[in-house]
This record gives structure tokens, C-alpha cells and sequence, in this order.
């Protein structure tokens, strides 16, 4: 070709090219060139989790229980299986541990009340009372309600003797000498942040650094042995109940000690049951199950611990080569298959029989490096989702973001969130009772001393004469044998006993078996369970769930297109582009986009570009996928050497997926380089 004409040719532009389609499943890689990033790879994914298929837009928060706790924030959920079958969740917030109920918490508390006082000023001066006695319990930070009807609640601040407190505030009310009072022991009176449990048989045990452990069981909260080791974290392994970063009365503070209880009597800890892991300075922040083995992760360090076939020691521990690398905060390592999650001191990190992992490198800059208070650091597992979640604070006290490792492409995303404390990911199961999910009448109690027949006693119900049971159907379970009958109408209460007829007689002998009423047209085909067993072994799917600042819990569901604060704000930004011809300018000129859903809503995307790495932005215009389409796309003029482009929405849809994005791109010529102005 002549030199003239190929010289000319050079600048007549080619035929508008689709690029190959693009598939977003690499998450965000914040660690590489913007214009180096791996195909799949984005620089933005906010409201969105990388899942195989693409980008998928987060499901919505709703509430959960509106509720809120007398001491917010949150700061924590729990739950265990009590020895009847049912499930019982807690929650406590800076100062006391609460049961979540359906439309309530309620407070659960361990008091002192013994004698009389009276309120001077801020000083509170008791008569018979012991209040600076070590076996009581009293500590700083409790709260003393005045008067027996608990009209006001203040937090303690210093205690001066057995006969006097001061508060942290003088009381709004009179208490004249001889007032009643009950001082309210509080759970992580020093520091909420502190609190760990275990789940120990039907019981929870927990830990806050501040008093001995402490139990609960679903009806009682109370110290947890005869123990006077106050303890900073607490595991469930090998048969044993296991303390660390104890606070003992005879060695004092020994931030890296470990205790072990008998295997026979779960609440005693020996006095020589320990081993002290002094070998480097930072504190012993958890202990947490590997299978086989126990991990106690210090600020500064991880350990890894091993059965033993002697009685004692149970375990010997072994040092991990970590080169000072430690855990951030309590609540900032997660249990998963085989292995550990885990943000420590520089990344965040697997641990697993391979060794330890770096998988943050990705967004590292956005969230180490971006928090100023890692105390504060949360992680939960998202089963539902396929990812492990990561709350990290700002400057202050509530988690700002919370991002997103999907364990399957190992890709980054993360959720902006306005009012966060904490985040747990839990299995809660709301109490199953025949109230709720049966029509009136319903009622349950006892039977007594029944033997069988047509005719039958029942007892501890609420029923009264002249209640229409007429074909109502009665359950009676004696723990042994079940059975199901028909009243035949015949029904008369005399105190507190209720005597009903049946339609067919009684198999079986039933003495103070369990009994429940309600009408002919519900049955145990009505409920999907064959027998209060099967509703007891129910497995939960379980959903992730954040502690808001103002003391209520949200919960993330599949089904919520919306967040309480409003819609949801999705953006993703991706890689800066140069289609294979670095130096080259090129034109888009066209963007197609592909979801996964037939919406019913319709989803509306903004697009902007940049043609000069994100420095200035230009509005592209609006791409809109119709309700019951799948696909649009929005024609427009981006001209430069590299492209990059912004997708928003805050559409109030359904989640949906971004599983494909094409681009039209036309070739121009040589990159043109201008003088820079003076």
C-alpha cells in the first residue's frame, strides 16, 4: 500500500466492534492498575455481592423486632437449645442481656436487694447492706434502681463501702431513709465489646472480663460455678469448658493464661488447671474451635493448641510463625469449613491446616488502613449469600461498612449502612405456641390423675364455662405417647379444674401430661409437623442480622426490596478499559446490559463515564430494563484512550443479578497528546 494511502488509512475510523460480553465475578481489586485489572475485576461494588453469575444486588434490611434495649446499642446475638427441645435467642446491649421475644425484648437480671437506703445528693447510703462485699458482687458501672418500684435506674460510679455508693448522676426523685432499691448487675459494665460466650450443654456461659462467669439457661442468670476467675473469653472443647485472659485473686492479672475445667464436673477449674502463654504481650483476646484443635488468637500472636493422652496437661500449644500478627478485636474471627476468617493486624486472613492466607489484599486500603477505631471490628458468616461479612467502624463507635467475601469467587464487595453497632449471623426461630398459630379456642395445661375414658380433668388452662368447644380437638402428650380426640361438648369448670367429655375414649393412662385444645379444623396436618418433636428438630436457615444505634435489630431478608432508611443505593464501577489498543483512542458508543430476572418492577440504571481514570465524570444518560424484560441497553458518545463507566441505581426492586454487559466500541487513531497550558 502506498505510504499516502496507508498513512490516510490510519485515521478512517472502523466499523463499530461489540466487545466480547463481560461477566463482573472478580469483585473489587483495589491493590491493582486501573487499567491492569483481571478480566471480571471492578474498582466499585457498593450494594452488590459477587457471586458467580455477576454482581448481585443486595436483598434488603427490615426489622425485625422495633423494639430497643434500655442501655443502646446492641452489641451482640446469641441463642442455645434449652433441655425442653425449644430455642431461646439473646441479645445484650452495653449493659444487660435481653431475650428477644416477637414484639419485645425482655431484660434478664441478676439483682441484690438486701436492706434499706436512703439518697442524698449523688451518694447513696444503705442500712444492712453489703455492697463492697467481694462474695455480692457489686461492681462499678452496675445500676442501682431506686425504690421498689423501679422509678428511676442510675449507673454506678465508685463503691465506698458496704453502706455507701456514689452515682453518676443525683436522682431527679426524693428517697428518704428506709426506700427500697435492687441493684441490677450488668454485663460488660467496663466494656460491652468484651463479652463472650459458649454454649455449654442447655446453657449459655459468658464472659466480660469484669466478674466471674456468669450462666443462663433460658430462666435464670447466675454465676457459673464456684469460680473466682474473671475471664476475658471462654470456649466449649474437648468435654471441657475452657477460660482465657483471666484476672485471679492470688496471681492478679496474667493476660495470657489459659484454664481448663474437669471433664467430669464442667464449672470446676483446678487450681493448678492452667498454662500461661507469656511469650509475647498481647493479650489473649479468643479461644476458638479448629476441629481437633483449640486457636487462641492474642493481639500479637496465634497459637494453636493439641490434644494430649495425659489428664494434665489436657493440651499443649505450639506458637504459629505469624510475624506479630495477631487478632484485631474479639469479634473479628469467624468459624468456617475447615479453617478460620480472620482480620488481623495488617489483612485479613484464612486460617486453616494450610498455613494462614492473606485473602484482603484486594480492599485492604479500604478497610484496615480506612478504620480508626479496629476494636470495633465485626465478623459473621452469610450462608444464605455465600459470604463472610466484615464490619469495620469509622471514626466513631458504629460500623460504616460492611464488606463482602463471597468464599466461592473470592470476590470483594460491600454495603454502606448508616446506624450499625454490631452484626451476627443467627439461626432465630420465634416461639411456636398454639396461640399463634392456631384458631380460638385454643388453651393448654395439665392433666391430672386421668385415667382412660371418655372423660377427662385438665387443669393450669384458661378456658372458662360457657366456652364454645363443641367438636374442638384436644392434644395429650405424656413425653411417652401422644393421642388425638374430639370433646363431644360436655365441658364444666370447677376452680381450677376443667372437666370435658370426648367423642371416643382414651388408649392410654395419661398422670400431669401436656394437653392443648383448639378447633376442629386445625390438626396436625395444618401445622407440617407430625408431633411437637419434629417442630423442636426444625432446622433454621438462618439470616444475618445488625444491632442498630438506637438500640433495635434489623435482619436481612430475601424477600425486602427496600431498606427501613429507604431504597437501596447500588453502584459499580468498573476497570479503566483500553480494548486491547493501549495509546489508541477509541469511541463507545453503546452499553448493553443483562440481569438474571424478569423484574417486576422496572430497574433503572445511570451511567456516566470517564475518559481520563475517574478524575471528571460525564453524564451518559439513563438505561432503563422494563418490567417483564431482562435486558436494555442506552446508546451514547465516550471518546478516549481509556473508558471507564459507573452503573447507580436505586431502584425499589427485587434482587437481581448482573450477568452480562456489552460495550460497542468504534477505533479512531493514535492517542493526541497536548502541550499542557500556560
Amino acid at each position: 500500500m502506498p505510504m499516502n494511502a496507508q498513512a490516510q488509512n490510519m485515521f478512517i475510523p472502523r466499523d463499530p466492534q461489540d466487545s466480547p460480553a463481560m461477566i463482573f465475578n472478580k469483585g473489587m481489586l483495589k491493590h491493582l492498575p486501573s487499567n491492569r485489572l483481571p478480566e471480571g475485576g471492578v474498582l466499585d461494588a457498593n450494594g452488590f455481592m459477587i457471586t458467580q453469575a455477576g454482581p448481585k444486588r443486595r436483598p434488603g434490611w427490615e426489622t425485625y423486632i422495633s423494639a430497643t434495649g434500655q442501655n443502646k446499642p446492641l452489641q451482640g446475638i446469641g441463642s442455645f437449645w434449652k433441655a425442653d427441645g425449644t430455642q431461646v435467642t439473646v441479645t445484650w446491649d452495653t449493659k444487660f442481656l435481653y431475650t428477644i421475644g416477637a414484639t419485645a425484648f425482655t431484660r434478664i437480671l441478676s439483682a441484690y436487694c438486701t436492706g434499706t437506703m436512703y439518697v442524698s445528693g449523688s451518694t447513696v447510703v444503705g442500712t444492712s447492706t453489703a455492697w463492697n462485699t467481694a462474695a455480692i458482687d457489686i461492681k462499678v458501672g452496675d445500676f442501682i434502681s431506686l425504690d421498689t418500684d423501679a422509678t428511676e435506674e442510675l449507673e454506678i460510679l465508685t463503691i465506698d463501702s458496704d453502706t455507701q455508693l456514689t452515682l453518676v448522676s443525683t436522682p431527679t426523685s426524693s428517697y428518704a431513709t428506709g426506700s427500697g432499691y435492687s441493684i441490677l448487675r450488668a454485663l460488660g459494665a467496663n466494656d460491652p465489646h468484651k463479652v463472650d460466650y459458649a454454649m455449654v450443654g442447655n446453657q449459655m456461659v459468658l464472659t466480660d472480663y469484669n466478674r466471674t462467669p456468669r450462666t443462663y439457661d433460658g430462666s435464670t442468670l447466675g454465676a457459673y460455678g464456684t469460680t473466682g476467675h474473671v475471664a476475658g473469653c471462654v470456649t466449649f472443647w474437648k468435654d471441657r469448658v475452657w477460660l482465657g485472659s483471666l484476672i485471679e485473686t492470688t496471681d492478679g492479672t496474667i493476660r495470657q493464661r489459659v484454664r481448663w475445667s474437669t471433664p467430669t464436673s464442667l464449672d470446676v477449674f483446678g487450681a493448678l488447671d492452667y498454662i500461661d502463654l507469656t511469650y509475647s504481650q498481647g493479650a489473649l483476646l479468643r479461644l476458638v474451635n479448629l476441629g481437633s484443635r483449640l486457636m487462641a488468637y492474642f493481639e500479637d500472636a496465634i497459637w494453636i493448641g493439641y490434644p494430649t493422652q495425659m489428664g494434665t496437661p489436657p493440651i499443649v500449644f505450639e506458637q504459629i510463625d505469624t510475624g506479630g500478627i495477631g487478632l484485631i478485636s474479639m469479634n473479628a474471627v469467624q468459624p468456617w469449613i475447615g479453617g478460620h476468617f480472620f482480620v488481623g493486624n495488617d489483612n485479613i486472613y484464612f486460617l486453616s491446616n494450610r498455613g494462614i492466607e492473606p485473602i484482603g489484599d484486594a480492599v485492604v486500603k479500604e478497610t484496615i488502613k480506612a478504620s480508626t477505631n479496629l476494636d470495633k471490628t465485626y465478623s459473621a458468616i452469610d450462608t444464605t449469600n455465600e459470604r463472610i461479612c466484615f464490619g469495620f467502624a469509622g471514626a466513631g463507635e458504629n460500623v460504616e461498612k460492611i464488606w463482602s467475601y463471597n468464599y466461592r469467587t473470592k470476590g470483594w464487595s460491600y454495603e454502606e449502612l448508616d446506624d450499625c453497632s454490631m452484626i451476627a449471623f443467627r439461626g432465630i426461630a420465634d416461639n411456636i405456641t398454639w396461640d399463634n398459630i392456631m384458631d380460638a379456642p385454643s388453651d393448654d395445661g395439665t392433666l391430672t390423675a386421668t385415667a382412660a375414658g371418655s372423660t377427662i380433668f385438665l387443669t393450669n388452662g384458661d378456658l372458662s364455662a360457657g366456652t364454645a368447644v363443641s367438636d374442638a380437638v384436644v392434644f395429650i402428650d405424656n413425653g411417652i405417647s401422644s393421642e388425638e380426640r374430639t370433646l363431644d361438648g360436655t365441658f364444666s369448670v370447677t376452680g381450677v379444674t376443667i372437666t370435658a367429655g370426648l367423642q371416643t375414649a382414651l388408649t392410654f393412662t395419661h398422670t400431669s401430661a401436656s394437653y392443648n385444645i383448639v378447633q376442629a379444623t386445625q390438626g396436625w396436618d395444618d401445622l407440617a409437623y407430625t408431633s411437637w418433636d419434629a417442630i423442636r428438630a426444625l432446622r433454621l436457615r438462618g439470616s444475618l442480622h445488625y444491632g442498630t444505634e438506637l438500640g433495635a435489630m434489623l435482619k436481612l431478608s430475601e424477600t425486602a426490596t427496600t431498606d427501613p432508611s429507604g431504597n437501596i443505593n447500588a453502584l459499580l464501577e468498573s476497570a479503566d478499559y483500553d480494548f486491547g489498543l493501549p495509546n489508541k483512542t477509541t469511541t463507545s458508543l453503546r452499553m448493553s446490559i443483562k440481569i438474571d430476572e424478569f423484574l417486576a418492577q422496572d430497574l433503572v440504571f445511570t451511567v456516566a463515564g470517564s475518559a481520563n481514570r475517574g478524575r471528571t465524570w460525564k453524564a451518559l444518560g439513563t438505561l432503563t430494563i422494563s418490567a417483564g424484560y431482562d435486558e436494555n441497553y442506552l446508546n451514547f458518545r465516550l471518546t478516549g484512550s481509556t473508558h471507564r463507566f459507573k452503573l447507580s441505581s436505586s431502584s425499589d426492586c427485587s434482587p437481581y443479578t448482573i450477568i452480562e454487559i456489552v460495550l460497542r466500541v468504534r477505533g479512531r487513531g493514535p492517542e493526541l497528546h497536548l502541550a499542557p497550558t500556560v
